[in-house]
């Protein structure tokens, strides 16, 4: 790999082997030439540069770049990039640069207006991309994995890839739901097939998210040493994708790094690149929750841009070419309670071709996504039961507990009190008994409901709109239908699968 730090020297000539197709097929350069139509602001980065360095007046998108990549390249040597730029377009066409920027003449800017007329275009490119997937969650069958065949093979060619996910119609009820606690916690991942190079890789990720409420994450994982097929990795405690505050959005980054010899400097310029990328997450994720437009098709669009200029940025200060595999995503609220519903073992592939190709496992630790909305069944230790918002208390945890009688008691998982039906339907919440009033039969209903009826008593259990909690003889009703959830505590949360508060 290159030395390190990079000399102004080195960053020249890997920029104009670039932009020459020099460095086309190797991994980086690969990346960079596949993301084409997203390149825009790497192009305008460069055409601004040379306009600086010919004292002309930048427009408002090209002074914005030149201050970001200030942070990391010293000013003095962005006019040196865009002369070289200039150069390779005068030339003819670049082949990892939109033509719509190289073939502006010097004394024309180019703008955030510019951009902003350009979008639609360059999101119709990005979305016909194969490394480009929404997926809706709910639609989605049991052991149906969430990247399809089509996905999985672009990852190796792109080297990237951008999965938006959304989930079921029934789940926008949390579009005015309280803010929650969100935890996307990184698990563990599975080797499927090491790198190239000699010897055994050392693997490490990077992250980078934000949420619609200012919450960002962004650091390094420690390396994983002695990585090969077969070899199944356990992350440390308390290693997060996200963990923050959010409401409706989460907006993320994850890269898989083969660490090689990278000296620590590498890491720090990382980190900070990363640091930068989560202020963008987060501002994205704003963006979403606040768009009715096709949320989808501009969120891929605006991370194909990003990843564009996040490359660059990159490749002039490490080894871009140890990246095995990038992959964005961006999560709406509805789909993280879709997933929160599915088993465990989701798993999200990092494909690099000849880089590796590694499985990640993640976890959904934090609260319950569809908190705010739901009806949710409420025991007291005084005897109360109620059908009252969920808010994630000990109350709405509960057990379903096998009972010798072949029926189900359901139980508070935090005070000691038991569903309670009597033979005039009324219930209650008492120590338990073993009596025939604390049996319960859980029935699968035609719309995909569970129906909690009494096994010795003709009632069902009936939850109406303002939260009211009797017995009923079962009439099908909406009030008699409830979905059965896991917590985030490993309990059990009963909600109405209709009724939700006003």
């Amino acid at each position: 790999m290159a030395a390190f730090p990079m000399t102004p020297e080195d960053r020249l000539q890997k920029l104009r082997a670039t932009l020459s197709g020099g460095r086309a097929e190797t991994p980086a350069g690969r990346r960079l030439r596949l993301n084409r139509p997203g390149n825009v602001l790497v192009g305008a980065l460069l055409h601004g540069a040379d306009r600086m360095e010919k004292g002309l007046e930048l427009t408002d998108l090209e002074q914005r770049l030149i201050d970001l990549v200030g942070d990391f390249v010293p000013v003095e040597e962005l006019g040196e990039f865009g002369r070289v730029y200039r150069e390779a377009a005068a030339r003819g066409p670049i082949t990892i640069l939109p033509e719509r920027i190289t073939s502006l003449p010097l004394e024309t800017g180019y703008s955030l207006a510019d951009l902003k007329a350009d979008l639609p275009a360059i999101t119709a490119q990005v979305m016909a991309q194969p490394n480009v997937r929404v997926v809706d969650v709910s639609a989605l069958r049991e052991g149906e994995p969430l990247d399809d065949e089509e996905f999985v093979a672009a990852l190796a060619e792109y080297g990237r890839g951008a999965t938006f996910l959304k989930g079921s119609a029934s789940g926008d009820g949390v579009a005015a739901a309280d803010d929650i606690q969100g935890q996307v916690r990184m698990h563990a991942f599975t080797c499927e097939r090491r790198s190239n190079e000699l010897g055994k890789d050392e693997i490490y990720w990077g992250i980078a998210s934000g949420s619609d409420r200012q919450a960002k994450t962004s650091y390094n994982t420690r390396e994983y040493g002695s990585t090969v097929a077969g070899t199944r990795h356990v992350f440390d405690a308390n290693t997060f994708v996200f963990n923050g505050t959010l409401n409706q959005h989460i907006t993320c980054e994850i890269q898989c790094w083969e660490a090689d010899a990278s000296p620590g400097g590498f890491y720090t310029e990382l980190r900070k690149a990363l640091a930068r990328w989560a202020e963008a997450a987060l501002d994205l994720s704003v963006t979403l929750t606040k768009s009715d437009s096709d949320t989808a098709a501009g969120w891929a669009a605006w991370f194909a841009i990003g990843a564009g200029l996040l490359n660059l940025i990159l490749g002039w200060l490490i080894n871009d070419d140890d990246l095995v595999c990038e992959r964005s995503f961006a999560f709406n609220r509805a789909a993280l309670r879709d997933l929160a519903g599915r088993p465990q073992g989701d798993t999200w592939l990092f494909d690099g071709g000849s880089q590796g190709r590694h499985r990640l496992e993640l976890r959904w630790t934090g609260a319950d996504p569809g908190v705010g909305n739901d009806r949710a069944l409420t025991m007291n230790a005084d005897g109360r039961v109620a059908g009252d918002i969920f808010g994630g208390g000990a109350d709405q945890s509960l057990r379903l507990v096998s009972q010798v009688d072949g029926s189900t008691g359901i139980r508070g998982a935090y005070n000691n009190v038991v569903l309670t039906i009597t033979p005039a339907g009324a219930l209650t919440a008492r120590s338990y008994t073993g009596g025939q009033d604390q049996s319960f039969t859980l029935v699968a209903q035609a719309d995909g409901s569970t129906g909690i009826r009494g096994k010795y008593y003709n009632f069902a259990l009936t939850m109406d709109a303002n939260g009211n909690v009797t017995g009923h003889p079962y009439n099908g009703s909406p009030d008699q239908s409830f979905i059965l959830v896991t917590q985030a505590d490993g309990s059990t949360g009963i909600r109405g699968k209709y009724h939700a508060a006003g």
